[in-house]
This record gives C-alpha cells, structure tokens and sequence, in this order.
C-alpha cells in the first residue's frame, strides 16, 4: 500500500513570499532512503508518478516538487526570478521541511556563520560559541536517511549544483542531461517557446504539438504519449492550457548561444552517480557521455533523444533497480540488514547498453 498526497511549502523570493507545490508517495514501512525527483524545464511532477509507484514499492519515500512556474506552484511576479538561484532556493526549503535533509539546527549554524562572516571579525568571535553548539547538538540528533535525487534535464543540472553546494545528496541519477550544454540547443529552446504558445481544444492537441517540439521522448506507446500530454495541460478557464508560465522561456532567451561547460562543478562530485542518455539526444552529446563515464556509470537508451521519459518498463526498471543497489550499500555502510531487494528481470537485448 502506498500513501500518496499533494501539499506545499513557502518560500521566498526578492518580493515576498510563493508556494511551491510537491507530491509524495510514502510506503506503509519506514523508507529506506529519501528520493527526490525533479522535472525538466516544461514539466512537473505528474511525470515521476509511475516511477514513484515502482520505487514505493522497493520502500523508498519519494517526493517531486514543482519548480516554481509550473504545476501547482505559484507563478512568479517578474519572469527574472526563473533562475537556478531561486530554484535552489526553493528546493533547500523542501528537503529541509519535507525531506529532513539538514536539521534545523545546521542551518541556523550556517546562516548564523555566514551573516558573521558578512558582519566582519568582532561577529564571527562573538557567534562561535552559538554555532559550535548548534552544530554539537545536531550531531546527537538521529542520523536522516540517505537521501537519492533523480533529475530530468533541468532537474538534473540542479541536482548537479546542489550536490557540489550543499554536500546533501547522497546519490545522483542525471536523466539526459551533463556538465556540457550545447550552444544550439539554447536556440532550439527558443523554437520550442513559441510552438508552445499554441491553443489547444483537446488532449490529443497537446499530443501532436508534444510530438512536434520534444520528439526526443519517442518511441512511446499511444497510452504513454496521452500520459505525457495529460501531465503536461490544465484546464484553467474553461479551456486546456500547458501548465507552465510562458515566461520560464525569458531568461533563457538572454543567453548567448554558445557552449556551456560545468566541468569544474562535475570535478566536486563525490558520489555514486548513474547517468541515463538518449542515443540520439540533442543535449547531452557521446563526447560528453563518454568524458563522464570515467567516474559515472553511464546507460544509453537506444532509439531515443532528449530525453528518456521515464515511462517505458525498462527505463523504470534501470532506475529503480539502480536506486536500490545504491540505498542498498548505504544500508550495508550504517549495519542495516534486510532482505534482497527485488530485482526486477531485463531481457536480453531489452536496449538498455553502456555508453
């Protein structure tokens, strides 16, 4: 049985205060490990659902926001706050009230340090005493679980940022996405903004505009494309509408279009990290793919572009049976004993292979 709810949590911007909307699915026994799930630039968390459901049922607590701008969250008063800045921001809030990742303990230390730090010598001696206090105490407080983030594309480059940050994340899945960005495919964002504008009347609309701009997520089944077009609309108004503020696009389109590189962040990991690529994706390239395996384990997905959806049994399969290798050793590490997870068969030639 899994326990399964919608809720929020408040954060802040510049302007005040917005709402960032979450899912969750939590298995009737105590989670093995926390995972949270984060969706790319255009999507939300109806996109994590079937992996949610496959993951809750190897007993993992799994949670999924929606970045501000999109599903149920707050739409933000001026589109210069769609920015991996305030995305963070927003998801430090979660996994501290949500997740538990970081007591409240550790980051009252942390913004007391840095505020003394700003303040100048006279307020770091005077607040030393506090934060090595507050920093004792949580270390008393019971060890949180392990915590695994999944991301998709934008997802995963937040991920990829909040691990180098914060040191929180435990394990990394990056669904399609790397330290590298190619210059045009900034200019195909922008293509991919103005096709959104377009009306739609009916779901299978928003299934042939989805066909038209992310043809990376094919092949999928019939059902599977109606899944996706479901979880990318809602109807506000009277009519569908995509579920997402237009204005995420604007500060993309200030960016110069030319290769990004995150190297030097991707230098800082330390973790166990899987990366799922698209045979034919736009965005994360073979050169790339091929630079990451050296200390990433690296799975393509044939057939497919940007980006895997997570949809199809094998992809969820790769995913979940990964997870639960990973939480697995963690449980080895800290002397936990359960059963072997279960493992879910892959055929032979079930077309999920090495980079």
């Amino acid at each position: 049985m899994i326990r399964a709810f919608q809720s929020h949590v408040d954060c802040v911007n510049p302007f005040g205060l917005h709402r960032m909307a979450y899912r969750r699915w939590e298995p009737v026994c105590e989670p093995r490990a926390e995972v949270v799930c984060v969706h790319g630039l255009t999507r939300n968390s109806r996109d994590f659902a079937l992996l949610a459901e496959s993951l809750c049922h190897q007993g993992f607590a799994v949670t999924a926001p929606d970045i501000v701008g999109r599903g149920r969250s707050d739409r933000m008063v001026t589109p210069d706050l769609y920015h991996p800045g305030q995305y963070l921001a927003d998801l430090r809030v979660l996994l501290g009230e949500v997740v538990g990742v970081g007591s409240s303990l550790v980051r009252a230390a942390e913004a007391t340090r840095r505020l003394a730090a700003w303040m100048g010598p006279w307020a770091q001696a005077l607040s030393a005493p506090w934060v090595e206090a507050c920093n004792a105490l949580a270390g008393d407080a019971p060890k949180r679980r392990p915590l695994i983030w999944v991301g998709t594309s934008m997802g995963g480059l937040l991920g990829l940022y909040h691990s180098a940050l914060f040191g929180e994340i435990d394990a990394l899945v990056l669904n399609d996405v790397g330290p590298e960005l190619p210059g045009d495919f900034l200019g195909e964002l922008q293509l991919l903004a103005s096709a959104r504008e377009a009306r739609i009347a009916h779901l299978n609309d928003a299934v042939r505009v989805l066909k038209t701009t992310s043809p990376g997520f094919a092949p999928l089944s019939t059902e599977h494309w109606r899944l996706l077009a479901d979880a990318s609309v809602v109807r506000r108004d009277g009519r569908l509408r995509w579920d997402f503020d237009q204005r995420i696009f604007s500060p993309i389109e200030r960016l110069p279009a030319a290769t990004v590189g995150l190297w030097r962040v991707w230098e800082q990991l330390d973790i166990p990290t899987l990366t799922l690529r698209g045979q034919r994706s736009n965005v994360l390239l073979r050169s790339a793919a091929a630079r990451m395996s050296e200390t990433s384990e690296v799975i393509t997905v044939p057939k497919v572009g940007h980006c895997p959806a997570l949809l199809a049994d094998d992809q969820l399969a790769i995913v979940s049976d990964w997870v639960s290798t990973a939480a697995a050793q963690f449980e080895r590490d800290r002397g936990v004993h359960r059963p072997a997870p279960r493992v879910i068969a892959r055929a032979a030639g079930d077309g999920l292979t090495p980079a």
